[in-house]
């Protein structure tokens, strides 16, 4: 077994140990704590479950695996990668600036509108600070 299925299996248990856990002191600990406990034991027993069975896929599989890694390296790819989180990033924008407007029609909280604000203007000036990153890099 590769090293990556192992780390794969062992979030896998650890994940479904935190659930059991969680079950175990349910009455016994506040709300809050059985939240984080069931959601953490979640998601480490799902990803570690998924990421082990995709090792083992590609542990069988090995030109398969060879031929996702290529897929995933090619350029054309991820052009169209980067072009789909740009894309994304700008429509979260705007939708974060929709919500600020809703707020201030609706006379929502001032931090609710404070806060979208803010949000929007600091990816508009990370998004700025990162093309001239990228301007000088190139």
């Amino acid at each position: 077994m590769r090293s990556k299925t192992k780390w794969a299996l062992a979030m896998g248990i650890c994940g479904i140990l935190i659930l059991l856990t969680a079950f175990a002191l349910k009455g016994i600990l506040p709300n809050k704590a059985d939240g984080i406990l069931f959601g953490l034991g979640s998601m480490l027993a799902a990803l570690g479950c998924v990421r082990f069975l995709l090792g083992r896929f590609e542990e069988r599989n090995p030109g398969q695996a060879r031929m996702n890694e290529i897929e995933a390296k090619d350029e054309r790819n991820e052009a169209i990668r980067c072009r789909a989180q740009a894309g994304a990033g700008t429509a979260l924008q705007w939708a974060v600036m929709g919500i600020a407007w809703i707020s201030i029609l609706t006379d929502g909280p001032l931090w609710v509108t404070l806060a979208m604000v803010g949000a929007f203007g600091a990816k508009a000036l990370l998004e700025f600070a990162l093309a001239e990153y990228y301007r000088r890099r190139m």
